[in-house]
């Protein structure tokens, strides 16, 4: 409020899926499901999407920064799945990933057999990708959801992420910034280097 006095709008930045972190987060996130590897390993540092928890948290988390009263708020480009440079794969491999997933198709999977048809089977592929999109419009309805809940007319702003393939985050760029601002005009940040120069863009 002291700010918008002196005409200068504020937004909030804000991740909740920030593979760069440090922090092994068990001693203080109680989630049950952690971002999986390949080869079983987690990263203790991020949660596993598909967490029922996490939707608990983001609830909690974006209501929070609503009431604060900024003009938008701003998720970053983490809103993805994170390439984890295992055998060229992409997406979480946990134990809840291989049963939705094969919920979602009827074939029961491994790690090692999924590694390996994502890597040889295009049809499995182009299955993964939408069922990873999915779950990143469903957690982008949420936080919209929490927003404007408290503010309706407020912006829920996207950073598009460029450092990555495309598939690695979603299927379309539009579906998942529809999930942060289903009506009205898209309020959209570009991923571009340095940080320093980057814009906001309407």
């Amino acid at each position: 409020k002291r700010l918008a006095e002196e005409g200068i709008r504020v937004g909030i930045n804000s991740s909740y899926n920030m593979p760069m972190c440090r922090w092994d987060h068990r001693s203080h996130n109680d989630y049950d499901y952690w971002v999986t590897a390949v080869d079983g390993s987690c990263e203790y540092k991020v949660p596993c999407l598909l967490d029922p928890k996490i939707e608990s948290y983001l609830r909690d988390f974006y209501t929070i920064l609503a009431e604060t009263g900024p003009e938008y708020i701003y998720i970053d480009d983490d809103h993805r799945y994170v390439l984890l440079g295992r055998k060229g794969v992409w997406g979480c491999f946990c134990d809840l990933h291989l049963r939705r997933f094969g919920e979602t198709t009827g074939t029961p999977w491994s790690r090692e057999k999924l590694s390996d048809a994502l890597l040889n089977d295009e049809g499995v592929r182009k299955c993964w990708i939408v069922f990873l999109g999915k779950i990143l419009i469903n957690l982008g309805e949420i936080i919209s959801g929490a927003v404007h809940a408290v503010i309706p007319d407020m912006f829920v702003v996207m950073m598009v992420p460029s450092l990555y393939p495309l598939p690695v985050m979603f299927h379309t760029v539009m579906n998942v910034l529809k999930s942060f601002q289903s009506a009205g005009k898209l309020l959209v940040s570009p991923s571009i280097v340095p940080y320093s120069v980057r814009a906001c863009l309407h």
